[in-house]
């Protein structure tokens, strides 16, 4: 199934604008992606389900992660974030460079999760990002962890 009118909606009411093609695609399983086409990039969340535990990973496969990119990936983590009951684990393994439109994401993301009684971890952070989080102390409102085992294992 594909939506493609919910999302740009969602997002031009937002005060979003682009060009190109915005696509929420899933399938029976609960499994989904975001992709939003922009001339050559492609800004995307791939949503996964964890065998066994049922904690959704959302592996962001951006470099980084600018106002343009935070608004298409919040809308995309918004909208799975009830499918995993709210236990999410955030990949940011692929993520170079955050701005603060990107921490300011990741705020409202773990928001939802602790309105909602969920609970996020955040985890792959190379080593600038995890130090700026630190620094702001974020690492106090929510769970940084190395890698997805020790994430999932926080979210059982």
């Amino acid at each position: 199934m594909c939506s493609r009118l919910g999302c740009a909606a969602r997002l031009a009411g937002k005060g979003f604008t682009f060009a190109g093609e915005l696509r929420l695609l899933r399938d029976g399983m609960g499994w989904g992606a975001l992709q939003l086409g922009m001339m050559s990039e492609l800004s995307r969340v791939n949503v996964e389900i964890d065998d066994g535990t049922g904690v959704m990973v959302l592996v962001i496969r951006s470099n980084s992660v600018n106002d343009y990119e935070a608004g298409v990936i919040e809308e995309a983590i918004l909208e799975a974030g009830p499918g995993g009951g709210w236990r999410l684990a955030l990949d940011f393994s692929e993520v170079a460079f955050l701005a603060s439109a990107g921490i300011g994401m990741v705020i409202t993301v773990h928001r939802a999760c602790a309105k909602e009684k969920g609970k996020m971890v955040v985890f792959g952070l190379n080593k600038e990002i995890a130090n700026v989080l630190k620094m702001c102390h974020l690492d106090k409102l929510f769970t940084i962890t190395a890698d997805r085992a020790k994430a999932v294992k926080k979210l059982k």
